[in-house]
């Protein structure tokens, strides 16, 4: 699953479990073997606060997702700007990519009837 751009209000409720929508309440039931990738889309102001590294740091750690890397947060100059999501050919090749390698190990994991 790809989720793109994930917002502030998103990841703020993906990281503590709210499922008051349909992105949430999927999200919630998701098979955690299977991979998810998400691409912010958020304002440096709102990227640098304490709040959003620990959601991120629990989408990550906690709940396995995959972060594609926002462009640009570093050189917006007003804090108000909006974060620069990721191109859209970065994360299809990102996702992609992925998707190989999870589909190479669910490939070794049948020929080993491990789970995948």
């Amino acid at each position: 699953m790809l989720i793109a751009p994930l917002s502030a209000n998103s990841m703020a409720k993906l990281a503590n479990g709210f499922c008051d929508n349909l992105l949430t309440s999927v999200v919630r039931g998701w098979d955690s073997k299977k991979p998810l990738y998400y691409a912010p889309a958020i304002s440096p102001a709102a990227w640098k606060s304490p709040l959003t590294q620990q959601q991120r740091k629990t989408l990550q750690e906690v709940l396995g997702f995959k972060e594609i890397s926002m462009m640009g947060k570093e050189q917006d100059v007003s804090p108000l700007s909006a974060g620069l999501m990721a191109s859209a050919d970065f994360i299809a090749s990102t996702v992609a990519d992925g998707m190989h390698s999870h589909l190479d190990n669910c490939a070794d994991a049948t020929t080993s009837r491990i789970p995948c």
